[in-house]
């Protein structure tokens, strides 16, 4: 069996436009996971089978000459007894719009499920995706450049059961996704039993601006931001600001943060959560 894998969903628009100044990231392209009823997902151990990935058939692709951008983004994933994957988050990111290229790749991945003593289960993986893509230049509605990423082939993935954590063989999930409601505000982030923080997998460091370096300013600037369910950071703010040429490197920096999101008894959830940016003040 092999899926079509629509060219168009997979195009992303990049926050590289003619203005320099970073711009907060928009949403990842994919579903927002919300507890409807939960079940349990196997870790890799004796009577459990990985899922097969369902090939993904590309079929336009880009051909002509163009700026490679290329890398691997490793993703951890409860596919459930349907086959379909859920709860997904980053454990190796990139830090860059392949991120997003690789979560709206699993998000349409389909398998045959894993199977616990023989029967379709919920189980446990990682999904380790080689992305081959193109940067191009095109015109939008509004008639102005704008900078897409394009899949140049179909992506490489390496499915692999994931071992449990110590002392654990089984996961809580969520085994139904939803569309969350966009304008639901997000609760901040309070610690409780079973509750755990977003956690950075990766970050990026702020610079100081030019403007800031000549005129020997420094400061703290503070941005707030949600972490949703996959890790990726929405909607950011400057709480305190240092200066505006460094809260905006500090906007920047923190747009190409990557997180273990939220857990709440191992689901992940969305949270607000407060980023403090210390560009050290000259004596």
């Amino acid at each position: 069996m092999r899926r079509e894998f629509a060219f168009a969903l997979v195009t992303l628009t990049t926050s590289i436009l003619a203005a320099q100044q970073p711009a907060p990231p928009e949403a990842a392209d994919v579903s927002s996971a919300a507890s409807v009823s939960n079940a349990i997902a196997y870790y890799d151990g004796p009577g459990i089978t990985a899922p097969e990935l369902i090939p993904l058939n590309l079929t336009d692709a880009a051909t002509e000459p163009c700026e490679k951008r290329d890398g691997v983004v490793k993703l951890s994933a409860v596919v459930d007894s349907q086959g379909i994957p859920v709860d997904t988050f980053f454990l190796i990111p990139l830090g860059s719009d392949l991120d997003r290229m690789a979560l709206r790749i699993a998000s349409l991945d389909r398998f045959k499920p894993g199977t616990h003593s023989g029967s379709p289960a919920a189980v446990v993986i990682s999904d380790e995706i080689k992305l081959q893509t193109c940067l191009v230049s095109v015109r939008n509605d509004a008639d102005k450049n704008i900078f897409v990423v394009q899949l140049r082939s179909v992506p490489d993935q390496k499915i692999a059961l994931q071992s449990p954590p110590k002392g654990t063989t089984v996961l809580n999930f969520i085994d139904t996704q939803v569309q969350t409601n966009a304008d639901q505000p997000v609760k901040a982030f309070k610690p409780g039993p079973g509750i755990t923080p977003p956690v950075v997998v990766h970050h990026a460091d702020a610079e100081f601006s030019d403007f800031a370096s000549r005129n020997r300013i420094g400061g703290v600037c503070i941005v707030s931001l949600t972490v949703d369910a996959h890790g990726m950071p929405q909607d950011l703010h400057v709480e305190k600001s240092a200066e505006p040429s460094l809260d905006q490197n500090a906007l920047r920096a923190i747009s190409q943060y990557r997180f273990k999101p939220a857990m709440k008894d191992g689901i992940p959830f969305a949270a607000r959560i407060s980023v403090e940016v210390d560009f050290r003040s000259y004596n």
